[in-house]
This record gives C-alpha cells, structure tokens and sequence, in this order.
C-alpha cells in the first residue's frame, strides 16, 4: 500500500467506502493501488484507446493471453529445474 499525494484532487477511483483511490493527471497517465486491475478488459481497453488508431481496433482475450503466458513461464521453470528433487524437497 501506498499514499498518493497529489498536487490537486483528481482521484482515479472512487470507493464504496467514501473514500478515494489512485491519481489521475490525464486519458494517458494516471496510478492506482488496486490490485488487478489490469486483468479488466474494459480498463485495459481504456488504457489503449489513445492508441487504437495506431494499433487498429482488435478484439483481444486478456484471460487467454495471461494463462499462455504462465503456461510458457511453467514450461520454461521445468526445462531448467530438477522437478523430482523439488518435490522431494517439499515432501521433508
């Protein structure tokens, strides 16, 4: 956890508690505390809608995309680590 300060009330979010979370300065730049939020389509989408005439407007499964790449992350941990004597060490 962190504390924004920031030079003037623009918070980026706004909680059920009453209180306020994050900064934003613009569309472009902007922070917050919440864990995970990049996993939200929509924010991400937000995030890249500055862009979109760069990069086309595409239809993109976030979910599937992070699940490829801890399956590559998996595969890459077991390509270079004695996986019995890992589990054996666990099983002590």
């Amino acid at each position: 956890m962190g504390e924004t300060i920031r030079p003037h009330n623009k918070p980026l979010n706004n909680l059920l508690n009453g209180s306020t979370d994050g900064f934003m300065l613009h569309d472009r730049c902007w922070g917050t505390y919440i864990h995970g939020i990049l996993d939200n389509s929509i924010v991400v989408d937000d995030l890249l809608r500055p862009y979109s005439d760069k990069i086309g407007h595409t239809t993109f499964d976030y979910s599937r995309f992070k699940e490829q790449q801890y399956d590559k992350l998996a595969d890459h941990f077991r390509q270079h680590v004695n996986m019995d004597l890992l589990y054996n060490e666990l099983r002590c």
